[in-house]
């Protein structure tokens, strides 16, 4: 898909933000030192890496989709609904770095999404003198959205041979703007939806989806079903109703 469709995918996600109350965040996610082979010296010059243990992008990339999914697996399990789009840009010893336009359906939430980022993503390897070369999170205002698009997915042919030569995605949509890509990046309405199961333990969990329509929503609820217990666990799906909106 084009740049253009999917800056269409991410300004549909910020008017669906702004209609909503919900907080938006930029995210700036890198690997730990050791998985990168150049660093940038005093002159602005890049050179070996001292610290680097070895291994290629796809590595690099491979590292970064396990923090994700951690991450990812702490908003469904404290119901923190979340939706976005993460975009991967080649560093330039092309280790690949991603930014994350992520939007939080429960803006009382925002400290402990910020909290949980910073635990998963700076853990191994902590070093302090490189944590902004790691992580950075800062708040996403309308006029930034389409910067970030621009910037990482420029019709840049390097980019490009850099993304198919490593097998990297430069853009994914998650939550309810998988939706929105499916179909093009054209504007659409997407609803919020209650997913209700019991874990193993007998324990009643209720995760939040965002959606275009019901089938949409029982396609995501099957996909989560099979992440939690290989599809095993029975659930429920209803929309949640208006003025109880995940917010």
């Amino acid at each position: 898909m084009s740049a253009a469709r999917w800056l269409n995918v991410a300004q549909a996600g910020e008017e669906f933000a702004a209609g909503r109350g919900h907080i938006g965040l930029h995210l700036y996610l890198g690997v730990p030192v050791s998985l990168r082979a150049m660093r940038v010296n005093a002159n602005d010059q890049l050179e070996p890496n001292p610290e680097h243990k070895g291994g290629t992008p796809a590595d690099a990339q491979k590292w970064l989709q396990t923090q994700w999914a951690k991450v990812r697996a702490g908003f469904a399990y404290r119901d923190i609904p979340v939706y976005g789009l993460r975009l991967a840009v080649p560093f330039r010893d092309c280790t690949p770095a991603w930014h994350v336009l992520l939007w939080v359906g429960k803006a009382e939430a925002q400290a402990g999404v910020r909290a949980l980022i910073r635990y998963h993503w700076l853990r191994e390897e902590y070093k302090p003198e490189h944590e902004r070369a790691r992580l950075q999170i800062d708040r996403l205002h309308p006029e930034v959205v389409s910067a970030v698009v621009d910037t990482c997915l420029c019709d840049s042919s390097m980019h490009s041979a850099w993304a198919q030569t490593w097998g990297i995605r430069r853009a994914v949509p998650f939550g309810g703007l998988h939706e929105l890509a499916a179909r093009g990046g054209c504007t659409m309405r997407l609803s919020c939806y209650a997913m209700t199961y019991r874990t193993a333990n007998g324990q009643r969990i209720t995760q939040h989806l965002l959606a275009a329509d019901r089938d949409a929503a029982t396609r995501q609820a099957f996909d989560l079903a099979a992440r939690l217990s290989g599809g095993r666990c029975g659930f429920g799906i209803a929309p949640v109703r208006k003025g109880n909106q995940c917010s």
